[in-house]
């Protein structure tokens, strides 16, 4: 993460982020809602302020970079917006336990300033999903989610100016990836993943307009070239494809159009398998070896290593480290940000990483967070039901083979699909306390 990639000269990002933020401070008088500001102005804050990299990612204070340093005024400020009470709320407790269990490893580890770090990412996450939840109760949620697709502008923007800019970036293998000037493939791949969240979320949008959005995420992830985020995509974008046509289907022919349009994705996904068979071919070999390459480290081959970029080879380390270690490095792990100095680089996947880092008990955590949202997305009984719970499943696919929680980004992202799953069960509550009420009468 700390290599250094091409990014654009100021005088083109300025005039890209300043248009953006007009049309936010429009979208900000149009809601005249304190969490929706916050929210708005925070998420173009974040997106902008990550395209000057050169200059915000390096350490100015106490070894904090400025891009965490406005992070931590990003909390306060939230904090302060959504209001004491609200960060009581139950719903968190599942993000608290896990908190108070990074905050032990690091005390234990003495981690200190890597335990702050991975707390303060954590609250931020908390306060995204808090404002954006109670932004919605006040203004519903497809005005919300029609003002944030409108920051989303600047990060595909200035992905497409970079193609005839020839800003890319290429890995040693040779591999290009058009990226709009962010440090890191993850980053915008986990925006334009966002961008796919926003369409799924805006029921009201037409058929042309979704397929449209559809189309653009799925340029902007394939000039990223980042196959995780592709992967995670696969599930939440047929979906919605699917379900667009299915609704303008009348419901008598319904089930034989969900078997058609089940058939052609099938082939969709061959096909685009089939033209990004290098990309991919790593997939296939990985289900064709299947438990063979569940192995101690030393037993990988050259070629078991070379898979998913290292992927698997790297995991293998990790929890070889981690059965090594003594019973508290196995309850609480070695420490948050462990890996550093030990290993060439981090996990790649977020359930190993915790693994390593937080122990059982962090895992038990992360997953008892992942676990009880997607059990409150299939409680949602409206049609809106079965695009969120694709986007849950993107969600974990994201977090298996890199670090969907551990960036800003990723940090947004899962707030805004825990405030819609809040808010969408929320009016499923409300409509059954209705109903209850309906009946005893």
């Amino acid at each position: 993460m700390e290599e250094q990639v091409p990014s654009f000269p100021i005088y083109v990002t300025l005039p890209v982020w300043g248009v953006v933020l007009l049309f936010v401070l429009v979208r900000v008088w149009y809601l005249r809602e304190s969490c929706a500001t916050f929210l708005l102005l925070a998420t173009w804050f974040r997106y902008g302020i990550a395209t000057f990299h050169q200059y915000t990612y390096p350490p100015v204070v106490l070894g904090l970079s400025v891009i965490a340093l406005t992070s931590i005024v990003v909390v306060a400020v939230g904090c302060l917006v959504v209001g004491g009470r609200n960060l009581l709320l139950r719903r968190l407790i599942p993000i608290y336990i896990t908190i108070l269990v990074v905050l032990v490893s690091a005390i234990t580890n003495q981690r200190w300033i890597e335990g702050v770090n991975a707390t303060f990412k954590w609250l931020y996450l908390i306060v995204f999903a808090l404002a954006a939840h109670h932004a919605m109760r006040r203004r519903g949620s497809e005005p919300i989610f029609r003002s944030l697709a409108v920051i989303l502008a600047g990060p595909v923007v200035l992905q497409w100016l970079s193609v005839p800019w020839e800003l890319k970036t290429t890995s040693p293998d040779g591999t290009t990836f058009y990226i709009g000037g962010y440090q890191h493939q993850q980053s915008l791949s986990i925006i334009l993943l966002t961008f796919l969240f926003i369409t799924c979320f805006s029921p009201s949008l037409g058929l042309l307009e979704s397929y449209g959005r559809l189309v653009i995420v799925a340029a902007g992830l394939a000039l990223a070239n980042y196959r995780t985020a592709v992967l995670a995509a696969a599930v939440p974008a047929s979906t919605l494809a699917v379900s667009k046509l299915v609704e303008r289907v009348v419901p008598k022919q319904r089930g034989i159009v969900v078997v058609f349009l089940a058939v052609v994705t099938v082939f969709v996904f061959v096909g685009v398998g089939t033209l990004a068979r290098e990309r991919f071919a790593d997939l296939g070999t990985t289900l064709d070896k299947g438990a063979s390459l569940i192995k101690p480290a030393e037993h990988f081959t050259a070629e078991d290593k070379r898979l998913f970029s290292g992927r698997l080879y790297l995991w293998s380390q990790y929890i070889e480290a981690f059965l090594d270690g003594d019973i508290v490095n196995i309850l609480v792990g070695f420490g948050p940000d462990a890996w550093v100095g030990r290993f060439t680089t981090y996990a790649h996947n977020t359930f190993i990483s915790y693994l390593y880092e937080f122990g059982l008990f962090g895992l038990a955590g992360l997953v008892w967070i992942l676990s009880s949202n997607f059990l409150t997305a299939l409680r949602v009984r409206d049609n809106r039901r079965l695009v969120l719970v694709a986007c849950h499943i993107g969600f974990i696919v994201l977090n298996l083979a890199t670090m969907g929680i551990w960036t800003l980004e990723g940090a947004v992202l899962y707030g805004l699909l825990l405030s819609q799953t809040w808010y969408l069960d929320a009016i499923r509550a409300v409509r059954s306390d209705t109903h209850r009420g309906f009946v005893r009468r």
